[in-house]
């Protein structure tokens, strides 16, 4: 897969850099916040990035301060996180689409599905928080990583990666290692991870306004992020799916994409093909206060606080 790479202006200015692989239906893949390098992301995550673009019409790209996007601008905020969604979308002539999220850029995804939902028709959501909090269920690997943070860059980026992915082959983290420290300057990094980043980001108040068909997914053995945290999302998020994996290098995940996707369009077309002024009357047991909620199959929907 050779991607072609394309630049577009943000409205203050900022040149992003942004892909296109492959044809079909549109499919925004956002970046893996904020280790995003638009070329060499196609090649380290080949498993992944191969089988949509096979499938679909693919974009995906440069968040502003990392990989090929411009490396001053290290605004960081959500309002400038937008701003990047919003130059691509336009640049490479999306209308309606899908958007794949993992990580902190979930959190990207969910605001720009509230605040343009005639754009976005499905969103894939894979291991994700609402608010950045969500991290502190493990401390100690919080505290170790902000430790290592500002000393030995090589250090930094092969115990990042031993933590984050739980990974042992010494191949693989120093190969990963070697594609954090492409992406992104230690400078941007830790504004990126600080009260004028994504320590600010929080859309608990935003998942309920989501209209999009979403679809959760979250890794059991996660070390950063439990189980609870994508519960969380999927519980808030209307009509949610939700997804238990193992799969933390995301080569299942393309197969689960295409089949949700699939389904989603076929959900959207039974709907437009519905007779103008025909209603939907959904009957559903009422339980007492405190009882527990039942799926449409039976199952239990546990409450989530």
């Amino acid at each position: 897969m050779e991607p072609r790479i394309q630049y577009a202006k943000t409205s203050d200015g900022v040149d992003i850099a942004f892909a296109t692989a492959g044809d079909g239906p549109p499919l925004l893949v956002l970046p893996l916040f904020p280790f995003s390098h638009v070329q060499a992301v196609s090649e380290m995550f080949a498993p992944l990035y191969q089988p949509l673009a096979e499938r679909f019409h693919l974009v995906w790209y440069d968040s502003r301060g990392t990989g090929l996007s411009d490396r001053e601008a290290i605004d960081f905020s959500m309002d400038a996180m937008i701003r990047d969604v919003e130059a691509v979308v336009e640049s490479a002539g999306l209308t309606r689409f899908a958007m794949v999220a993992t990580y902190d850029a979930v959190t990207i995804a969910v605001t720009y599905a509230t605040i343009c939902p005639e754009k976005v028709s499905s969103l894939v959501l894979a291991d994700g928080w609402m608010k950045f909090s969500d991290y502190y269920h493990n401390p100690a690997a919080i505290v170790a990583e902000e430790a290592l943070r500002g000393g030995d860059w090589t250090v930094y980026t092969e115990t990042f990666t031993r933590l984050v992915f739980g990974f042992e082959n010494q191949e693989f983290v120093t190969q990963f290692a070697a594609y954090i420290r492409e992406c992104i300057e230690p400078e941007a990094l830790r504004s990126a991870y600080s009260s004028r980043g994504n320590e600010a980001w929080d859309v608990s108040a935003l998942l309920p306004q989501v209209t999009a068909h979403t679809l959760v997914v979250h890794n059991r053995k996660n070390r950063f992020l439990p189980v609870q945290s994508g519960q969380r999302l999927a519980a808030r998020i209307p009509n949610a799916r939700f997804q238990l994996v193992d799969d933390m290098s995301y080569q299942q995940l393309p197969g689960t994409i295409t089949v949700f996707l699939g389904e989603s369009d076929q959900i959207s077309q039974r709907q437009a093909e519905l007779p103008s002024g025909t209603a939907i009357i959904l009957f559903a047991d009422m339980t007492g206060r405190g009882s527990p909620r039942r799926g449409f199959s039976g199952e239990i929907i546990p409450e989530f606080s």
